[in-house]
């Protein structure tokens, strides 16, 4: 298997990037009433 690797000039905001398009997908998967019941938790 070949590693890929990819050349960023700002890591950081490669970084939030990167955990945004996370959480927008793990919302996703989340019913509307889960959604709003995430929220209150926290």
């Amino acid at each position: 298997m070949e590693k890929a690797w990819y050349r960023v000039e700002n890591l950081q905001s490669a970084i939030v990037n990167l955990v945004l398009t996370q959480i927008r997908s793990e919302m996703g998967q989340l019913e509307l009433d889960q959604t709003f019941t995430a929220r209150s938790v926290s």
